[in-house]
């Protein structure tokens, strides 16, 4: 999970974004991207004749810094990397957001931490709807305000539980627990890079925001959320394609299915 700030139709907006993946299926897209990763990298610095075989330090893959040492033909090429090796894997993501000056309430904290708190509570009823069980939240340590707003919504869920999980009508089984990753993490670069390319698509201008938005395209349909919300109007709901919110969703062939990682 990361935040994200945007404008659509001029209007800015607070949200948090998300990656969502099996957790068994982690390795598997670090093997196979990385060194893809490795060898687009060795050819620029190195030239055509670079085999990958000197191992580089890789920079991570963060939005509106996304390989600022390289020409944005590699930045195309490592994005196209990326959401191929994604495309192998049973993936989604979700964008939740609410329009910042939309926002009724009396503030006794920042109007943006008072939305961020209403977007991780979404978020965590938005998982809580879901048929798989076991949800982990993992959310980006250096996100101080994100990290604040967890903490609450975690507070939340245990008064919950004081209360009697049994008599809640939170499904408390596909919440598992939370917790912290450096940005180095790649569930983070990938939640922050695909929902950047998501706001390029809603309000891009230039032909690299165009370029940007087409790898949001190979995964719009793998939303399961993707909306900005203006609160107490429903007709001024900004939303883009997402799935049914509540899925049938299975694990591989003889791998359990009981750790999912948000």
């Amino acid at each position: 999970m990361d935040e994200q700030e945007g404008r659509v139709n001029g209007e800015k907006f607070t949200a948090i974004v998300g990656f969502r993946a099996w957790a068994h299926d982690l390795h598997e897209i670090k093997a196979l991207f990385y060194p893809a990763y490795n060898q687009v990298i060795d050819t620029a610095i190195r030239g055509e004749d670079a085999k990958g075989n000197y191992i580089h330090r890789l920079p991570n893959i963060h939005g509106s810094e996304l390989l600022s040492d390289f020409p944005d033909e590699i930045k195309f090429q490592v994005l196209e990397k990326l959401c191929s090796v994604l495309k192998e894997f049973d993936v989604d993501f979700l964008r939740i957001g609410y329009f910042d000056r939309s926002f009724p309430y009396e503030m006794q904290h920042s109007a943006r931490d008072q939305i961020l708190d209403l977007c991780v509570t979404s978020t965590a009823f938005a998982i809580s709807d879901e048929k798989e069980p076991n949800h982990v939240l993992v959310s980006e340590f250096d996100k101080e305000s994100l990290r604040r707003n967890l903490d609450k919504t975690l507070q939340k869920l245990s008064t919950i539980y004081a209360g009697g999980a049994e008599s809640s009508s939170i499904n408390l089984k596909n919440l598992t627990g939370h917790y912290y990753a450096t940005k180095s993490e790649i569930g983070c670069q990938i939640a922050d890079i695909i929902n950047y390319c998501c706001l390029k698509k809603s309000n891009g201008t230039t032909d690299f925001s165009n370029q940007l938005a087409k790898y949001y395209d190979m995964f719009s349909e793998d939303y399961i959320a993707n909306q900005v919300i203006w609160i107490n109007n429903r007709d001024r709901i900004f939303q883009m394609p997402q799935k049914n919110p509540t899925f049938n969703r299975h694990s591989p062939s003889g791998l359990p299915s009981d750790a999912k990682i948000a």
